[in-house]
């Protein structure tokens, strides 16, 4: 039997922030604030409706933001402002 090679690999990434001195100060002041931004899907609203409101029941605020659209990215300026108002974000699809 060949058991082969497993190799575990850490899903968490890191990010490099684009905010200022200010704006980091508020951010790491919000990590309690979790954004879930829409990519517009059929049933991603539902989804992070549910979710959201599990989170909100630990305590924690919650936010909801969409792309203009499914098949375009995100805009750097929707991108600033959640990463402006949250702590955490949960970017997620309803397929």
């Amino acid at each position: 039997m060949n058991t082969g090679v497993w190799h575990l690999v850490n899903p968490v990434g890191w990010s490099t922030s684009r905010l200022g001195a200010e704006e980091s100060t508020r951010h790491e002041a919000t990590p309690k604030v979790v954004a879930f931004l829409s990519n517009r899907k059929p049933n991603t609203a539902a989804l992070q409706s549910v979710l959201g409101k599990r989170l909100e029941e630990r305590g924690y605020r919650v936010r909801f933001y969409e792309k203009e659209s499914a098949a375009l990215a995100a805009t750097g300026a929707l991108l600033d402002r959640v990463a402006l108002d949250c702590g955490r974000v949960v970017n997620g699809t309803g397929d």
